[in-house]
């Protein structure tokens, strides 16, 4: 069976550990970016697609275009907030641009994108805005597959034609099954034996923050907390921001603690590492999400508790390790690659699929 994951460009590596996760299972799984803009590893095909990522295209869509949704989490009953649909003729009209340009694109290249079984979409996006392309897949009996990520639905919303094509939905993202309810819920795929367990003898205990939007985490909050913290205690803020992602692991693998986000966005990435390093893991989690996960190992934090939070972490070095070790075995029993690729497979049996 021959599997394509389709992406603009995996920055966050999740489409790589699925496509590493089907071909130790024995399936032909390749991984299609649309342009290389960070570095991104383990690609096969890479399509160069124009009007991605470049500075004019960025300023044009902030000035002209483009619609920001709130991000604030809540009442997502209202159908605005699912669906995706032009907020202006500008913005119509440059779809429909980049549209022919990108169709003439991918014509030059000469990649055939036909002869896969199943096309996986990551954060629900076919290659035209339009649908053409998975539409003429699906009409040659391709299954199509859409994975949603957190602003795929928080701020953009689901593209129709899409959804219209797709014959199964996934997310990662718990507060997102709020919003639509096609959705399925996947954990995380993560590889924990591409991290070790390193030896700490901080006299001063690091507490790093790792934020790439400190607006979403509540980074203010954690900061103001943690330099507080430093007048009375042996503590340090680490403040991993704006780094190359190897730097990031080099010096978060050196910490003690980690502190993730105040809000309700759960985890990911940032904590999923942290703990594979066995670092104890501080992040807020939901009512309602922690009924869903109730044997997380995670330190559940608030903007009321914080402070005391993590004076017991400082304070036990018990707790920080048991928390540390509860962690990674957590990670490597629910987000393991290979686990999450079987649950996806087990979801296509109940739907009649033909698994090879």
């Amino acid at each position: 069976m021959r599997l394509l994951h389709i992406t603009p460009y995996d920055t966050s590596g999740f489409s790589l550990q699925l496509v590493k996760a089907e071909r130790k299972l024995g399936f032909d799984s390749s991984l299609l970016i649309f342009k290389n803009t960070n570095n991104t590893p383990g690609y096969d095909i890479c399509l160069d697609l124009p009007f991605l990522n470049e500075k004019a295209t960025k300023v044009f869509s902030k000035r002209y275009m483009l619609r920001k949704r709130p991000v604030s989490h809540g009442d997502y009953s209202d159908p605005k907030t699912k669906f995706w649909t032009p907020s202006s003729f500008l913005e119509t009209a440059y779809f429909r641009f980049r549209d022919i340009i990108w169709e003439k694109h991918i014509d030059k290249t000469g990649f055939d994108v036909t002869g896969y079984d199943i096309y996986y979409l990551d954060r629900g996006l076919g290659f035209l805005r339009s649908g053409k392309i998975i539409r003429r897949i699906k009409e040659q009996g391709g299954r199509i597959v859409s994975i949603y990520q957190g602003s795929d639905l928080r701020l953009r919303g689901i593209l129709p034609l899409i959804d219209e094509l797709s014959d199964l939905n996934f997310t990662c993202e718990y507060d997102l099954l709020k919003i639509y309810d096609k959705l399925n819920y996947l954990f995380l795929p993560f590889d924990v034996s591409e991290y070790e367990v390193t030896e700490r003898n901080n006299d001063r205990l690091k507490i790093c923050h790792a934020p790439t939007n400190r607006a979403f985490k509540g980074s203010e909050f954690i900061i103001d907390c943690v330099k507080e913290l430093e007048r009375d205690y042996k503590v340090d803020l680490i403040l991993l921001e704006n780094m190359r992602h190897e730097d990031v692991i080099r010096v978060k693998s050196g910490c003690d603690i980690m502190i993730d986000q105040l809000g309700d966005l759960g985890y990911g990435y940032n904590s999923l590492e942290s703990m594979a390093m066995g670092i104890p893991t501080c992040t807020e989690i939901t009512p309602e999400y922690e009924e869903f996960i109730p044997d997380h190992p995670f330190i559940n934090i608030n903007k009321f508790n914080l402070r005391e939070k993590i004076i017991e972490l400082v304070d036990n070095e018990s707790l920080r390790k048991r928390k540390g070790e509860e962690g990674r075995k957590w990670i490597m029993t629910y987000h393991n690659s290979i686990n999450v690729v079987r649950s996806m497979l087990d979801k296509y049996r109940e739907c009649g699929w033909k698994i090879d």
